[in-house]
């Protein structure tokens, strides 16, 4: 059975391996970890919400979130110089666990945190090279398209 746990320190070694398996499926626009990247992860888990999911002492998955208050207008996001809001950083999930709803999980562990800190907006930041299928899942969660990023090869 799956648990979801706040995240430790000692899962920093963990949620590394799962941000490599994450940069391994190259399923992101070139997004690549840096060498410190598991000392970073180490700062993170100590000022933002981390969770993961777990089963039989195996890491599967985590989300990192954060509250933030802005120190200027978020237009497109409708937030107000100085209001707080929840950011949704991160979520991965091992591929071959995928499909057992371990994400939906983890971010409604994350969304439970945002409501007890009186959050009324949440906004996500994501990349992926199936953007149809990033914007559908989030849409089933209630979230809004507001920004929209485009190239021109050239």
């Amino acid at each position: 059975m799956v648990t979801i746990r706040k995240a430790k320190i000692a899962d920093s070694k963990e949620i590394f391996k799962l941000e490599k398996a994450w940069e391994e499926e190259k399923i992101n626009w070139g997004i690549f970890l840096p060498k410190d990247r598991e000392k970073e992860i180490v700062k993170e888990l100590r000022k933002n919400i981390f969770y993961v999911a777990e089963e039989k002492g195996i890491v599967l998955g985590f989300i990192e979130g954060e509250v933030i208050k802005t120190k200027r207008i978020k237009p497109s996001f409708e937030i107000k110089k100085g209001e707080r809001y929840g950011e949704l950083h991160a979520v991965y999930v091992l591929k071959k666990f995928r499909g057992k709803k371990i994400g939906k999980m983890l971010i409604d562990k994350l969304f439970e945190d945002f409501n007890k800190e009186k959050i009324k907006k949440i906004v996500l930041k994501s990349t992926s090279k199936d953007v149809w299928g990033l914007v559908n899942y989030y849409k089933k969660l209630g979230f809004e398209e507001r920004l929209v990023d485009m190239v021109l090869q050239c």
